[in-house]
């Protein structure tokens, strides 16, 4: 089993260095690994490999598009700093060159059905 955080817009973690910063501080710390390698009875050293086999993350690249990330720079920080990462979402991401009210008008609309 694996647990895949997923950053995304306006959640607890919102940016890959946001994510980067929580694994360094909380799943990835010393501290981190003291309480689940007492309640597995395991050493720590063990503790830190399974935390590091099963915690990981969902990359989203429409939502790491919206924070306007550098996608390359942020998946090579995770990977840098050893964060699994279990799904690359490749949700579809909207670039309008300049945003004008005509732009604005066009994204408004939808299409016409027909019956």
């Amino acid at each position: 089993m694996k647990l895949a955080l997923e950053p995304e817009p306006f959640g607890f973690l919102e940016t890959t260095e946001e994510t980067v910063r929580y694994f360094d501080e909380h799943p990835f710390s010393r501290s981190g690994t003291e309480e689940p390698a007492r309640l597995a009875d395991v050493p720590i050293s063990e503790a830190i490999g399974l935390i590091r086999r099963h915690l990981g993350v969902v990359f989203d690249i429409g939502h790491q598009s919206v924070a306007f990330e550098d996608i390359p720079a942020g998946l090579q920080s995770l990977v840098g700093v050893g964060i699994p990462i279990f799904k690359l979402q490749e949700a579809a991401a909207l670039w309008v060159p300049e945003v004008t009210d005509e732009t604005v008008e066009a994204l408004g609309s939808s299409p016409t059905r027909s019956t």
